[in-house]
Parts: C-alpha cells; sequence; structure tokens
C-alpha cells in the first residue's frame, strides 16, 4: 500500500510537470512526500519480515521439541514396557508346567502388548505430522557404544595434549537401569564426553566419574577451559545440553551445570533399581 501510495503522488508530478514551474520544482513534492513512506514501507517491511522469522523459529522449536519428546517415550516408555512384556515371556517359557501362573502372567502381558501398539502408534503420528518419519528409526537405534565414545574424546585430547580420566565406568555395565533409562543415560553421557573433548584446554584435563549410591546413579564430567577464550557459537550451541538436561528430567533425575574461570563441570544423577545397591 505505501509503495503504490508513492508511486500514485509521485508519477503524476514526474510526467506532468506544470509548465510555469522549473523542472527542479517538481521534484520537491515527490521527494518530500516519497522519501517518508519509502522510509516507512521499509520499516513496516522490516518488522513483517521479522514477524515472519520469529514464527518459522516458534515452529521449528516446537517441531524439535516433539521430536525430542517421542525420542524420550520411545527410549524410556516403549522400550521398558517391551522389556516387562519379554519378561513375562520367559517366565511362561521357564513355568510352562504352571498353568495358573500362565493364566496370570497372560493377564498382565497382553494389555501390556496392547499399550505398547498403542505408544507406537502414538508416537510414529506425532512424528509424521510434520512429514518426518525417521524420528523413531533414529530413536530406536542404539547409542554410540561408550568405548568408542571415550576412545575418541582420547583421540580428540591427545592432539591438543590433553588427556581423560575415567572411574566407575564398569557400573554401566551392572543391572543397576531398566533397559529404557540406560539408554539414556549413555546418550547423556556420550553428550557430555563429546562436550569435555571439544571444551578442554590445551594441556588440560578431563575427568569422567560415575558411582551409584542409595539407589540414585550419580555421574560428574569435568575439564579445564581456557579462560581467555570465548565459546565458539559455530562449534558450541548450547542445544546439547538443553537436550541432556531434558533427557535427564524426564527420567526423574538432576541435571546441574557450573561454568567457573578455569574448569566446567556438568554433573547429574538418576535413580536406579533398588537392587542395584542392596
Amino acid at each position: 500500500m505505501v509503495y503504490s501510495l508513492v508511486c500514485i503522488i509521485t508519477l503524476p508530478l514526474l510526467l506532468l510537470p506544470a509548465a510555469d514551474e522549473p523542472l527542479w520544482a517538481a521534484f520537491v513534492w515527490p521527494v518530500t512526500t516519497g522519501v517518508p513512506c519509502l522510509v516507512l514501507g521499509e520499516m513496516l517491511r522490516q518488522q513483517r519480515d521479522q514477524a515472519r522469522r520469529d514464527v518459522r523459529r516458534r515452529r521449528v522449536a516446537r517441531l524439535r521439541q516433539r521430536r525430542l519428546m517421542a525420542a524420550e517415550l520411545h527410549d524410556t516408555v516403549a522400550r521398558d514396557l517391551t522389556y516387562a512384556v519379554m519378561t513375562g515371556e520367559q517366565l511362561k517359557i521357564a513355568h510352562a508346567g504352571d498353568e495358573q501362573l500362565s493364566r496370570e502372567l497372560d493377564a498382565i502381558i497382553e494389555p501390556v502388548r496392547t499399550a505398547v501398539a498403542q505408544l507406537r502408534r502414538g508416537l510414529q503420528s506425532m512424528t509424521t505430522d510434520a512429514g518426518d518419519d525417521v524420528v523413531l528409526r533414529v530413536a530406536s537405534r542404539p547409542p554410540r557404544p561408550l568405548a568408542q565414545t571415550l576412545a575418541d574424546a582420547r583421540r580428540v585430547l591427545a592432539d591438543r595434549g590433553a588427556s581423560l580420566e575415567v572411574d566407575g565406568v564398569q557400573l554401566l555395565a551392572e543391572e543397576v537401569f531398566t533397559p529404557g533409562t540406560h539408554q539414556q543415560v549413555l546418550r547423556v553421557i556420550d553428550e557430555l564426553v563429546d562436550n569435555a573433548a571439544k571444551h578442554t584446554a590445551s594441556d588440560g584435563l578431563a575427568r569422567v566419574v560415575m558411582d551409584a549410591d542409595d539407589d540414585v546413579f550419580d555421574c560428574m564430567v569435568t575439564n579445564t577451559v581456557d579462560a581467555t577464550q570465548n565459546t565458539d557459537a559455530a562449534l558450541s550451541s548450547g542445544l546439547g545440553l538443553v537436550d541432556a538436561r531434558r533427557r535427564v528430567e524426564t527420567l526423574g533425575g538432576e541435571f546441574v551445570v557450573y561454568r567457573g574461570e578455569a574448569r566446567w563441570t556438568v554433573t547429574f544423577s538418576v535413580p536406579v533399581r533398588v537392587a542395584a545397591t542392596g
């Protein structure tokens, strides 16, 4: 509308100037009215473009949150329910002669199996609404083995003269978690170790310490940082820590990040099986 108004006002004055006026006078009115109109038009266009960018950014954030939620539910609830069904089936095979136990197990297994199927269909619809049908396939993939993550981190750190110390990693091989929780904890540790390898200062030290006590699994990842070096926004968006925090909180745990002058420390704790420490 603004640009149309400028054309309507200025074109007649430029094309049909008054005969008794000098040529420069024909530009006075178009300049005094056209320039402010153009400035106003550009301001309105910038605001409109900014509003559209904000809408796109919010849409991407909602889609990303929905994808993460679907992945977390698949990793935890769906996987643990599937594990419960498999355990029930194994008990039926182990006690094949006990008909009463088989009937009781069937009464539990069938509703759980139905719930798992409904949950997976719901998660599938959550991811395909936006045309993305690969989220569940990605979520169903196991996390990268921790041994590989640690080896990659050591190689990256060695290139900068830094080192990595690990303590308590054997706890992850014990049956302290349900399968879904184990999957999520491994993803969180992978993310934290990758961050430590990325940000550890030259000739510095990164440490990964794990412990299980009082029905809680604790993990601390800490590394020295160069206080004089600013974070590279292109290499560190902070989204990895946000996702890790959300995963831990989904498991009912706590996630704490502390950035000191010369050290970065991340700790998290999640509940474990009662039998793990008993």
